[in-house]
């Protein structure tokens, strides 16, 4: 169940994973959220159940009020490539600009996407799933295969839709040491099947 509540949206899910999931959260305006949990634990199947994708979780989704959606962009890595599809035939060039100027990628508009790397197919599709005008962000592993300088362009940038537009972006990530400092708070899925929501400051006492 989803709710949005004076800007928030409320989680209330249960997800049939490898063990069953309970989800009981909000997500506050202009929060940076971080989910984190053993391979497995059933992270990408919470953010495919928030956007609607996953047929075995039950609950409802309910808006304060029925005429007001909340904007919601998705990432999702992309495991399955059309051959001799051109970045210009979904991308907007400005954007692909975007991330040349900023020395994130040497790509080009004509590029087919197949013969990008790993690295810059995802850093493509994350900074075009940021581009879309929204209240919130979901994204699954969005630095999984992005080198130092990459990394560091999209935190940014998740500090800018945080601290200047309000945005809130919930993310699932391995690497907590890179984005440790820019979370608000981290959702982590125990082994148990249970959602622990704490403070960056507490991954300490989990070792992480």
């Amino acid at each position: 169940m989803t709710r949005d509540v004076d800007g928030k949206i409320e989680i209330s899910l249960q997800i049939h994973h490898r063990a069953v999931v309970n989800i009981e959260a909000k997500l506050e305006p202009g929060k940076i959220v971080l989910l984190i949990g053993r391979n497995g634990s059933g992270k990408t199947t919470l953010l495919k159940s928030i956007a609607g994708l996953n047929k075995k979780s039950t609950g409802s989704v309910f808006f304060k009020e029925q005429s007001h959606i909340p904007q919601m962009s998705f990432y999702f890595p992309i495991r399955e490539i059309s051959p001799g599809l051109i970045l210009s035939d979904f991308i907007n060039a400005e954007l692909i600009q975007n991330l040349v100027t900023h020395n994130v990628f040497k790509i080009d508009p004509n590029d087919l996407f197949e013969q990008l790397s790993a690295g810059e197919r995802d850093g493509v599709m994350v900074e075009f799933c940021l581009q879309k005008e929204a209240s919130f962000y979901f994204l699954d592993e969005p630095f999984a295969h992005l080198d130092y300088l990459a990394r560091k362009y999209f935190i940014e940038k998740f500090k800018r839709l945080k601290e200047i537009d309000k945005k809130t972006i919930l993310f699932s990530s391995h690497d907590i040491a890179s984005v440790r400092n820019v979370v608000d708070e981290v959702w982590f899925i125990e082994e148990s099947g249970q959602l622990k929501i704490i403070s960056p400051k507490e991954l300490e006492t989990l070792g992480l």
